[in-house]
């Protein structure tokens, strides 16, 4: 993702809809929104990837649908998420909403992570109505979360490390050299 930000500062991602590609997907989001890269997805019809649509409908079609049809993350994550039903259902709406807070999370810059949760407060009030104050305190939470697990994971290399590093103390003195 380093080397892609050096090209630029806008990356359109395209995954297949299959039950990996949408791993993929979420995982691809959070790694270049970490880059500081802008981050917008398109879906191809069913059953197509960029090579067969460019071969099929012409490189000016892919282009013409990319421009128009490719969205910003907090919308196409909305947007997947109102497919699948999950919108509708009150149990999973919250979840939805914390798993896009996970991915702004991941942004640098303080300033687009609010603008980002501003932005995702519009998208849902017709959803459920939320107040901005609680998208804030719950990206506090996601971040706070996110921070402790990095610190977990950093402990326990640093163990890892100091536990190769160290001699069995219970083998035999002649197979250690």
């Amino acid at each position: 993702m380093k080397i892609l930000h050096r090209y630029g500062e806008r990356i359109v991602m395209i995954y297949d809809s299959d039950d990996a590609g949408q791993t993929a997907m979420k995982r691809g989001i959070n790694i270049a929104l970490a880059e500081g890269m802008e981050v917008e997805l398109l879906e191809l019809p069913e059953d197509q990837d960029p090579d067969s649509f460019v071969k099929q409908f012409g490189k000016e079609s892919f282009e013409e649908m990319k421009k128009e049809e490719a969205l910003d993350f907090v919308d196409f994550l909305l947007h997947k998420a109102g497919d699948e039903g999950r919108l509708d259902r009150p149990t999973e709406t919250p979840k939805v909403i914390t798993e896009i807070l996970e991915s702004i999370s991941n942004i640098p810059d303080s300033i687009q992570r609010q603008v980002y949760v501003q932005y995702l407060h519009q998208k849902i009030q017709k959803f459920q109505k939320v107040k901005e104050t609680d998208l804030f305190e719950q990206l506090e939470r996601v971040m706070n979360d996110k921070r402790w697990e990095e610190k977990r994971a950093k402990k326990r290399e640093e163990v890892r490390q100091r536990v190769q590093e160290k001699p069995d103390e219970n083998a035999d003195p002649k197979q250690q050299r």
